[in-house]
């Protein structure tokens, strides 16, 4: 499973590591409005960075640097530190794991499992980073009801 191999190796060296700051994009039209296709970058007390974003219906973007999964270039973009505010629990805290969570996909009466909750576990909570219909959605969350699958 490739998002499984992409999650371990971009995060088992974090573990321990506190999130000093993250940072969300904002795209402007008329005026600045959030834009979560494009990564939230997590930023760590020893200088390490990871940028995570969803796209499609399952796929997982990773990166240790300040990359982009697209092109940018025609859109007038900047990046807001520590918003969205519902997640800034998460600040001050260290990993301590990561897991993929389960969804469901239901097509007539079968219910499928699919792994769209990328759960960063800290001393605070879990850090849901998930796939909201093709974008990033957040959360920050005391616990993931639904099945999970250990990676880091």
């Amino acid at each position: 499973m490739n998002k499984v191999n992409n999650i371990y190796t971009c995060f088992f060296k974090l573990l321990g590591k506190k999130i000093i700051k993250y940072e969300t994009a904002e795209i402007y039209f008329d005026d600045w409005e959030p834009w979560n296709d494009l990564p939230i970058r997590i930023y760590f007390d020893g200088g390490e960075v990871i940028s995570i974003a969803w796209s499609k219906f399952d796929e997982l973007w990773l990166s240790n640097d300040l990359t982009l999964p697209f092109s940018i270039e025609y859109n007038q973009v900047r990046w807001v530190t520590n918003s969205p505010k519902e997640i800034s629990g998460c600040l001050n805290n260290r990993i301590s794991s990561v897991k993929l969570g389960v969804d469901y996909l239901v097509i007539e009466n079968n219910k499928i499992e699919v792994f769209t909750h990328l759960l960063v576990y800290t001393t605070n909570g879990i850090l849901d980073v998930f796939n909201n219909l093709d974008e990033n959605g957040y959360s920050l969350t005391s616990g993931f009801d639904d099945k999970t699958m250990d990676i880091v």
